[in-house]
């Protein structure tokens, strides 16, 4: 395998490894803050059904456009997302 190969594969592994903390932490907050098992349970459920449901289409249109911006942009866009997300909640995060 050549240098890039190893830094695509350990880029996408600290992708999915950052995605799936945040996602945790997400359904943690729900759980915690309104002490109702059944919101945490509709919000993990809404992941994995997301997720199934948006693997056909996403692959359709990964294989459409340049793979390099692709990654760019929705790396960036999660960055974006998570710092408006710290922005908005950040009284409750070391509690």
């Amino acid at each position: 395998m050549t240098c890039n190969a190893y830094k695509l594969i350990i880029f996408g592994f600290i992708s999915t490894i950052g995605s799936s903390v945040f996602s945790f932490a997400c359904a943690f907050h729900i759980l915690k803050n309104t002490e109702n098992s059944y919101l945490y349970s509709i919000y993990l459920t809404l992941i994995v059904i997301t997720t199934i449901l948006s693997t056909p289409i996403s692959g359709v249109f990964i294989d459409s456009v340049n793979n390099k911006r692709l990654i760019l942009y929705s790396q960036l866009s999660s960055v974006a997302a998570l710092i408006i997300f710290s922005l908005l909640y950040d009284d409750n995060v070391y509690m």
